[in-house]
């Protein structure tokens, strides 16, 4: 509906404040609607197009019901092909040049007994891994970790990633 306004009573009509801000948020709402229209009218035509798209699919796999399943037997036996290629690790292996050993012996060790095993194990070790940095053991327990005197542990720091050909991984 258009407004068609005469130059008498144009000149005539005087507009409070109130009343440009109401013609200004109507314009706007008319600008924002018109739009949003546009983008509805575009996205319910490419959903259209989706579903026409979808019913000829469905329509030709219905009627060629022999090649479909044996389409679908392909792809099943495909993808169980494939199932090798499939690594089991959800998290990437990362180096953080770092090498930790664990190590228990009978409970009721000696202390002395536990530190000699884990000083030749350093050795065999020091004597197995050229990518040494440095190294540090630790044999018996302490009260705040809850160990004893038949535990051990050992840290063992790498070189840079850069300066070695094997991984942290590796090396363990």
């Amino acid at each position: 509906m258009a407004l068609a306004l005469t130059p008498t009573s144009w000149q005539e009509t005087t507009l409070r404040a109130s009343d440009i801000t109401t013609i200004n948020k109507y314009t706007y709402g008319l600008s924002s609607w018109h739009s949003a229209h546009k983008v509805f009218r575009v996205s319910e035509l490419l959903f259209r197009r989706l579903e026409a798209g979808y019913k000829g699919i469905l329509h030709g796999a219905l009627n060629h019901r022999i090649l479909t399943t044996i389409l679908a037997v392909l792809v099943l036996a495909g993808s169980l092909l494939l199932i090798p290629m499939v690594g089991t690790e959800m998290m990437p292996e990362s180096d953080e040049g770092e090498v930790r050993l664990d190590a228990e012996m009978e409970v009721g060790t000696r202390l002395q007994l536990t530190d000699e095993k884990i000083q030749q194990v350093g050795r065999l070790i020091r004597d197995a891994v050229p990518e040494i940095k440095s190294m540090s053991s630790s044999a018996g327990g302490s009260h705040w970790r809850g160990t004893a005197s038949h535990t051990g542990n050992m840290r063992i720091s790498l070189v840079p990633q850069a300066q070695r050909w094997r991984s942290s991984e590796e090396i363990a």
